[in-house]
């Protein structure tokens, strides 16, 4: 009996450490297979992360070469209305990442007898470029962040995503450089050259990243604003 009790405990310790053995094996497994599937996740959503980024930047980078040319062209030489409207007119149906563009000109800068000038080009739904003669444009733009804070920072800057009433009805961002001219021995601010960017293809490419089933991505402005 004795015997027999001593082989019966023997048989049951070994068998719970054989167990317990198994038990922190397989917690061992599953915790080194759960931080393989993370760590997989984590760096699939950061090479997303990244091409994403790529890809939105590219677009961004060449929209700003745009009104860097325009202010370049308007600080080298003088233009009248209908040659700074083609200008603009030209530069929208050149650059297909754009919806408009526009030279927007300190009060009386342009022209003495004028207080505002704003001579503005955009791409409309079908395709077609239209113009906006700058005496219809009546609104005081000289208030907007799109040219008040470029104006006072003295650099070239995005704007915060908006909804553009009036024209586009589109949520957009505007890109604009400031430009200058030499008067009383220094260089004055004379106004501000825009391009702007419809939001809708930044929505497309955001919408069609995914991370595994659940995952899913979101774009927000430098200053918080949720703009996808």
């Amino acid at each position: 009996m004795r015997t027999r009790g001593l082989a019966f405990r023997l048989s049951v310790l070994i068998l719970v450490s054989t167990t317990a053995i198994f038990a922190v094996a397989f917690l061992y497994n599953y915790f080194l297979s759960k931080q393989a599937v993370l760590k997989n996740v984590e760096e699939n959503a950061r090479n997303l992360t990244f091409s994403t980024i790529y890809k939105i930047e590219t677009v961004l980078r060449s929209v700003e070469k745009i009104p860097g040319q325009l202010a370049l062209q308007v600080e080298k030489g003088r233009f009248q209305r209908d040659s700074m409207a083609e200008m603009i007119r030209g530069a929208v149906a050149d650059n297909k990442e754009i919806y408009g563009a526009a030279i927007a000109f300190e009060p009386f800068a342009f022209d003495p007898a004028c207080r505002l000038y704003l001579p503005y080009s955009y791409r409309a739904s079908d395709g077609s470029i239209k113009s906006i003669p700058p005496e219809e444009i009546s609104y005081p733009y000289s208030t907007s962040d799109w040219y008040q804070i470029p104006k006072e920072l003295h650099r070239a800057m995005w704007s915060e995503p908006y909804f553009d009433e009036g024209v586009g009805n589109i949520v957009m961002a505007t890109y604009s450089v400031p430009f200058y001219w030499r008067g009383g021995g220094r260089m004055q601010i004379r106004g501000v050259a825009t391009a702007d960017v419809s939001l809708s293809w930044l929505k497309d490419i955001v919408s069609s990243v995914r991370v595994y089933e659940s995952g899913y991505a979101f774009v927000i402005s430098q200053n918080g604003v949720f703009v996808t």
